[in-house]
């Protein structure tokens, strides 16, 4: 009877387990089946990295990590924006205009300074040069000093415009209003009766090829010259000096200022860069000595920091190259002033 009972028991317990297995293996084909019919998933769209930093990162990353190296370059090492650098050397370099490279003068002036810059810089200059120059009295003063900074800057700004890799307006008479106004420059040494009505011929020529006009007198060609024929060291310094001291510190005074000034304070540096690199072309005063011209890279490196803060709506960075700027500039004086 016994062994009756444990055949049946152990019968059932087959038969159990025969079905579970039969249970089992059919819940495997089906989640084998679920999972063929099942669409597969979409790829996942990952966030796109912001092309501008919060203001909470403000000072955690650089704005250009290669200004941080210490030490020379690998020679393959290239940047496209680092051509526009400040370099005495570069006067050597030759490329055809419009290409984005360096132009005829080695200078890719288009990397450097806007268009738009440029120009208004030059009205700039009017506007203040119809102020110095008003009665013979009033130049013999003090207008006649006055006078040779703004020719000299026209000057210089004309010379850029000649040598522009790029589209700018005036291109046609830049070069015959380079020589021109450093003509007047030149003249505005003295406050003289005849420095005076050819300072006003200059003025009402200017007027007319801001007004839209083209340039009535046009110097015969001078031949070989370069920057140095141009412009004086004296009165570009004295631009830099109101540029920095009445614009960008003041600009820099505080966060509010900062915030109300960038686009101001953007342009202003671009003509300090563009200075600076004047400074140190073939020609220039002590542009063949290398601790000068360190000084002036020096300062178009903190002027295009400061510029690259404005971008990233960096105070602190932008107070860092302006006290970069403050002490290139009173190294520089303590040795070439005198």
């Amino acid at each position: 009877m016994h062994r009756v009972h444990d055949r049946l028991s152990h019968t059932c317990r087959t038969r159990r387990f025969e079905r579970i297995g039969v249970i089992g293996l059919a819940g495997l084909i089906g989640c084998a089946v679920a999972s063929a019919q099942q669409p597969s998933r979409p790829a996942v769209k990952r966030a796109v990295p912001p092309i501008t930093l919060h203001a909470d990162a403000d000072g955690v990353f650089f704005p250009d990590a290669f200004s941080t190296l210490k030490g020379p370059r690998p020679s393959s090492w290239k940047s496209a924006d680092r051509s526009a650098l400040p370099r005495a050397e570069i006067s050597s370099v030759n490329a055809g205009p419009g290409t984005g490279e360096p132009g005829s003068t080695g200078v890719a002036w288009s990397r450097m300074l806007p268009a738009e810059v440029i120009e208004n810089e030059i009205k700039a200059q009017k506007i203040a040069l119809d102020a110095a120059i008003t009665t013979p009295s009033e130049f013999a003063g003090n207008g006649y000093r006055a006078a040779r900074q703004h020719f000299s800057m026209l000057a210089a700004m004309f010379g850029i415009v000649e040598q522009y890799d790029a589209d700018i307006r005036w291109k046609r008479d830049a070069r015959g209003a380079r020589d021109l106004f450093a003509q007047a420059a030149r003249n505005c040494k003295a406050g003289s009766a005849n420095v005076f009505n050819a300072a006003k011929l200059r003025k009402a020529e200017l007027q007319d090829i801001v007004g839209g006009g083209t340039l009535a007198s046009v110097p015969a060609e001078a031949g070989e010259s370069n920057w140095g024929d141009w412009v004086d060291r004296g009165p570009l310094m004295q631009r830099l000096q109101v540029g920095y001291h009445e614009r960008v510190m003041p600009w820099l005074s505080s966060g509010d200022e900062f915030r109300a000034h960038g686009g101001q304070l953007q342009a202003e540096c671009e003509i300090i860069a563009g200075v600076s690199t004047i400074l140190i072309q073939e020609g220039m005063d002590d542009a063949s000595d290398d601790s000068y011209a360190d000084y002036c890279r020096q300062l178009h490196d903190s002027a295009i920091a400061i510029k690259d803060a404005v971008k990233l709506k960096s105070y602190d960075q932008a107070r860092q190259a302006s006290g970069q700027i403050l002490k290139s500039c009173d190294e520089c004086h303590a040795l070439y002033r005198g």
